[in-house]
Parts: C-alpha cells; sequence; structure tokens
C-alpha cells in the first residue's frame, strides 16, 4: 500500500471508531463490499480484453506494487 493509500486507510478507520449505529456499520460495510465488487469486475474484463488481445500481463508482484 502507498504511504498515500495508507494514510487514508488510517483516517477511515479511525471515522469508524465513532460509529456508534448498527445502521451506520451496515451502510459502511455495504459501500465497501459493492465497491470491491466492482473493482474485481473491472480488473476480470481488463485482463479478459487485454488477453484476448494479446497483449502480455505484467506479473501480479508488479501490478500489486507500490
Amino acid at each position: 500500500m502507498s504511504l498515500e493509500s495508507e494514510f487514508y486507510h488510517i483516517k477511515f478507520m479511525e471515522k469508524t471508531k465513532k460509529l456508534d449505529d448498527v445502521q451506520e456499520l451496515h451502510e459502511v460495510i455495504d459501500m465497501i463490499h459493492a465497491n470491491y465488487l466492482v473493482h474485481r469486475q473491472m480488473f476480470k474484463g481488463l485482463a479478459r480484453r487485454a488477453a484476448e488481445d494479446g497483449y502480455e500481463l505484467p506479473p501480479l508482484r508488479e501490478i500489486l506494487g507500490n
């Protein structure tokens, strides 16, 4: 995780500590899960399209690296 991403993650986690309503927590989890599913689908679609078009994909360690 980049330093900037880590900063935003810590800031987000600090805000979650202030949640006192189960409904608020449910909304946060709903947004996180929906975002995860969208990113996952986008990555799968991009990888599939690149492979179909004959592009060589970089190794995962490069994609996931900082």
